[in-house]
C-alpha cells in the first residue's frame, strides 16, 4: 500500500481526499467488507473513508495521516482481508460439501436405476434397447417403495 499523488485531491475546507494505492485491485465484495470493517474502528480524529477501483481512501486535513489515519487505515485493511479470507474459505468448504452431496446423490440414483430397472443383457446382434414406458415403470416403482426390493 502507498499514497497515490495522482488520484490524491484537495475538496472543501482544506481537506483532501488521499488516496492508498492496494497492493492489488480488490476482488467482489471487498470494498464492501471494507466499509464493514472501517465503520467499526473508533478512534478521536477518525474520517470517512472508503474503497475505489483499486484503492483506499480517506478524507482528511493531508498532516493528519502520518499521526492519526494511517495506522488505522492499516488495520482496517488487514482485518477486511482477514473477514475476506474467512469467507472464501467458508464458501468454498460448501462448495466442496455441495459437490460431495452431488456425487453421493448421483451415485444413490444410479443404483436405485439398477434396481429398478435392471437392463438385460443384450444379445450379440444388435437389438435396440427397451423404450420406457410409464406401464412397467409404475408397478416397478411401487415395488421398490412399499417391498424393498
Amino acid at each position: 500500500m502507498g499514497i497515490d499523488p495522482g488520484r490524491s485531491h484537495t475538496t472543501e475546507g482544506g481537506m483532501a481526499r488521499i488516496y492508498f494505492q492496494l497492493s492489488e485491485p480488490p476482488p467482489l465484495g471487498w470494498p464492501y467488507t471494507f466499509t464493514i470493517a472501517w465503520q467499526a474502528v473508533e478512534y478521536a480524529m477518525k474520517r470517512k473513508a472508503g474503497v475505489e477501483s483499486d484503492s483506499v481512501w480517506i478524507e482528511c486535513i493531508p498532516e493528519e495521516v502520518e499521526p492519526y489515519h494511517i495506522e488505522q487505515i492499516e488495520i482496517a485493511v488487514a482485518q477486511t482481508n482477514a473477514k475476506y479470507r474467512e469467507r472464501t474459505q467458508q464458501q468454498a468448504m460448501y462448495a466442496r460439501r455441495k459437490a460431495e452431496q452431488e456425487l453421493q446423490l448421483q451415485t444413490k440414483l444410479q443404483a436405485m436405476g439398477k434396481t429398478c430397472f435392471p437392463v438385460e443383457q443384450l444379445a450379440e446382434t444388435s437389438q435396440a434397447p427397451r423404450r420406457f414406458s410409464f406401464r412397467t415403470f409404475l408397478p416397478r416403482w411401487m415395488r421398490f417403495l412399499f417391498l424393498g426390493k
